[in-house]
């Protein structure tokens, strides 16, 4: 059975061998080791297994100007959610929706994977994969 993130890489790659796809694409830099426990310092998170394989395999993806956050996008985007009411300090931002809404990873049940959160700004918070 593959994991969400193998599924990820999967659909990453059909998309690349796509001419069309492709030119809309934009892959960042991997990150080093180094990095990506800097990042964990920062935030004060144990980021999850997949998603550290995903910052060390891709850095940050953009398509079709939607970024899965990376480095450096998720210390702004993390850090700067901190504090407003019902966002968790256990949350890891990777993705935002463009309405206020973000998708998080929880990390307080990080068991090498996370529960995936949709977050809102009226503090809602709801669970929309286990992992």
């Amino acid at each position: 059975m593959r994991t969400e993130y193998e599924n990820f890489c999967r659909l990453l790659i059909e998309m690349l061998e796509n001419e069309e796809a492709k030119e809309n694409i934009d892959i960042c830099k991997s990150q080093s080791e180094a990095a990506i426990k800097k990042l964990e310092k920062e935030l004060q998170l144990k980021l999850p297994s997949d998603y550290k394989l995903y910052l060390r395999d891709y850095g940050q993806v953009d398509f079709y100007h939607h970024e899965i956050y990376g480095i450096p996008w998720n210390p702004d985007q993390t850090l700067g959610s901190r504090g407003i009411e019902g966002f968790l300090d256990t949350y890891l931002v990777v993705y935002g929706i463009g309405d206020g809404s973000l998708i998080c990873l929880d990390t307080s049940k990080n068991n090498g994977d996370c529960p995936v959160i949709l977050w809102d700004f009226d503090g809602t918070n709801e669970i929309i994969s286990t992992s």
